[in-house]
């Protein structure tokens, strides 16, 4: 499991450096496999505003920019997101970057370049190769910062290998209890914004929904929640969009992405049921049972399936809605038109 540094920290307090927690997790028997940054070594890479962008008179697909880097350079682009106003990651002459590769300056189609307006794949971030980088506005006073540094990208990931008996430390509050467990340099905190008795807490009301577990052998205990009034067209906050995307999870939804977080965080799995879409109408009961012969559901990731004996699975009134502990079905999965949801956790 990937575990970046500063989410770890938010849960520490301690002296030590990274590459002595590596060590400590490691003699714990917390092997770390590996201990490496957020990505690849690059440098001289800063933060730049392009000031205008014009046609290159010798070809059809590039731009002349000028770019305020602290001070202006002229620097021909081909990406089809550059525009007047945007701030971009622009690597000076003599920046290196991932493969070796070296900026140098030079003349594209009969014009001076001193300079490249970088995509998140020259940089080694992602695959992205098509469009440069557009960096936040927010950033709009930093032109001139070393782009490395302003994103932190000089973070590392500790990529750790619990062993199947410590279901515990598949979290990163797991990893920072053990942590604090064998380290008397290390003391375990709670992060500010997981500081739940400085919430509201939720106005209750009646709902007539029973949960049915036929063994417990399944599960002991299945909790849930039914809240109402949700907005599921508001984007997931970044904080939580950047500490999924270190450990390799795409953001999808604001609701899934909650979901994902929590489990990461605190290693209490989730699953979160568009309510109105569940068929209570009968038995008002949501069954966590064994799937019956030849029952079907259609997963979330569209692959349709038949349930074999001995599936775990939890159901309503018209059959499987979800693989316990698996993966929900297409049929309750929440959309940006749901607004009433039922959070259940086993």
């Amino acid at each position: 499991m990937l575990v970046p540094e500063n989410w770890l920290k938010q849960w520490i307090e301690t002296n030590l450096s990274i590459e002595k927690i590596a060590e400590v997790l490691t003699m714990s028997g917390l092997e770390v496999e590996s201990l490496a940054s957020l990505c690849p070594d690059f440098s001289n890479v800063v933060v730049g505003k392009v000031l205008s962008c014009s046609k290159h008179p010798n070809a059809e697909k590039l731009k002349i920019c000028n770019v305020d880097v602290g001070n202006e350079l002229s620097i021909v682009c081909g990406a089809p997101n550059v525009r007047d106003g945007l701030l971009v990651a622009c690597a000076l002459v003599g920046a290196n970057l991932p493969n070796n590769k070296k900026i140098k300056k030079s003349k594209i189609r009969g014009f001076e370049s001193l300079g490249m307006l970088c995509s998140e794949f020259e940089l080694g971030i992602s695959n992205s190769s098509s469009e440069i980088i557009e960096i936040d506005p927010k950033y709009k006073n930093s032109i001139g910062a070393d782009y490395r540094s302003l994103m932190g990208f000089e973070e590392m990931i500790l990529n750790i290998k619990p062993t199947p008996n410590r279901g515990d430390c598949l979290s990163v509050m797991g990893i920072a209890r053990d942590l604090s467990a064998v380290s008397e340099k290390v003391k375990f905190k709670t992060p500010d914004r997981l500081n739940y008795s400085k919430h509201n807490v939720l106005d209750s009301f009646e709902i007539d929904l029973k949960i049915d577990i036929s063994s417990e052998q399944i599960c002991r205990r299945f909790c849930s929640r039914v809240i109402k009034g949700v907005d599921s067209t508001v984007p997931t906050p970044n904080w939580i969009k950047n500490e999924l995307e270190k450990i390799g999870q795409k953001p999808i939804s604001v609701l899934v992405d909650i979901s994902n977080y929590v489990m990461f965080c605190l290693g209490r799995p989730s699953h979160i049921f568009d309510f109105d879409k569940l068929n209570l109408e009968k038995s008002k009961t949501l069954e966590v049972r064994w799937s019956k012969p030849n029952e079907k559901i259609l997963l979330l990731n569209s692959d349709e399936i038949e349930c074999k004996e001995k599936f775990a699975v939890i159901s309503d009134n018209s059959g499987v809605v979800a693989l316990a502990g698996i993966m929900g079905g297409m049929r309750t999965m929440v959309t940006n038109d749901t607004s009433t949801i039922l959070v259940e956790s086993a």
